[in-house]
């Protein structure tokens, strides 16, 4: 192993985490276990960012029809038993029910739709395309006996072929991730990579980022957050970087659009989760209130008349209205230390669409 990792990190060198085809099939494809739910959370709260690859969900496609035609095989051939131990019986009522013949599963199973649908909807998992590399980089390490081909008998070609994609997509991203996989081979092929980090399970990986929460530095972090200067610091950046916020309306004006949003107050961090903490960095997420005011052009149809024969309005004349809402922001941030002080280094904002609510003087949704 290389020294590319600095012994001295407490925590995540990246929210970003790619599982091997091994790691879904040392779960039973079972995606409710404990472990998973944990992940599933950390996802849900913009922590972690799951990755996959085309031909690692290939891979889990078959490996569940193969599953399940061994389960239909092992039911057939167990009805086939039990008809047989039934005809030793002269008297019927000792007789076994034997099930109906089952027809070979269809291919993807119905379990590879469910295991497909929470990947990409419940867990909005990033799918990299790597059936279309070319193939020309992964023989070129086969022939050269790179990781993962370099034991004799390797033919790990499904694996280079996903983290040659992963590895792409690092570099254009300028980000690393982490390789969950118990594969020695895979390990080997992530270790020599500037921006693969093995890592064997998926359960030192969430010990990982719990050692960063647990650390004494987090108590410190968040209090540093919530007071000047870094306060201030934090009112600065979203105050002149609203432009980079969408605006969806949540109301009940015809045909509401959320325009111009303008930055009021911070009104409240409301969560700090410490990803990472080394010798001088700290790296965090934050959930963050922010107050703002923001325009909503909507249809007004207090002069306008409804035509029956057509089903729709006419002489909608167009309003615009400011209103006040608090909104969510999650932001992840780095922060250097310097003689005691948390200076903010970088910041990257992770929401991009603001939800606006509009509400009248009573404090009731606009009618």
């Amino acid at each position: 192993m290389n020294d590319k990792h600095p012994p001295q990190a407490i925590g995540l060198e990246t929210r970003h985490i790619f599982f091997d085809t091994q790691v879904y099939r040392g779960y039973g494809h079972d995606l409710s276990v404990k472990s998973l739910e944990v992940l599933a959370g950390y996802i849900a709260e913009d922590i972690l960012i799951l990755h996959t690859t085309d031909i690692t969900l290939r891979e889990v496609s078959a490996q569940l029809d193969a599953m399940q035609l061994e389960l239909v095989t092992k039911a057939n051939r167990s009805a086939r038993l039990l008809d047989r131990w039934n005809r030793k019986l002269r008297d019927k009522r000792n007789w076994f029910t034997v099930p109906e013949k089952l027809d070979p599963p269809a291919s993807p199973t119905n379990a590879y739709r469910d295991f497909e649908r929470t990947l990409l909807y419940r867990w909005n998992v990033k799918c990299h395309k790597a059936a279309d590399l070319s193939m020309g980089a992964v023989l070129d390490q086969y022939f050269l006996r790179e990781a993962p081909f370099d034991k004799d008998g390797s033919k790990e070609f499904p694996d280079a072929m996903a983290l040659l994609a992963l590895e792409a997509w690092c570099q254009q991203a300028r980000e690393k991730c982490y390789v969950v996989s118990k594969d020695q081979a895979v390990q080997r092929a992530a270790d020599k990579s500037e921006h693969l980090i093995p890592i064997d399970s998926l359960e030192k990986l969430l010990s990982v980022l719990t050692s960063a929460q647990d650390h004494d530095i987090a108590d410190k972090v968040g209090y540093a957050l919530r007071n000047a200067p870094l306060s201030d610091k934090l009112e600065e950046i979203l105050s002149t970087n609203m432009i980079h916020f969408g605006g969806l309306y949540d109301g009940d004006r015809m045909d509401g659009e959320v325009g111009n949003i303008e930055f009021a107050a911070l009104n409240e961090i409301s969560s700090v989760t410490v990803l990472r903490v080394d010798k001088d960095k700290v790296a965090c997420l934050l959930g963050i209130k922010m107050d703002v005011t923001a325009e909503i052009s909507f249809s007004d149809e207090t002069y306008a008349s409804w035509d029956n024969e057509s089903g729709r309005f006419f002489g909608l004349e167009t309003e615009y209205d400011d209103v006040d809402d608090t909104v969510p922001v999650r932001i992840f941030i780095e922060l250097t230390r310097d003689d005691g002080e948390f200076l903010l280094d970088d910041f990257q904002f992770i929401t991009s669409d603001l939800t606006i609510s509009d509400y009248n003087s009573d404090g009731y949704p606009y009618k």
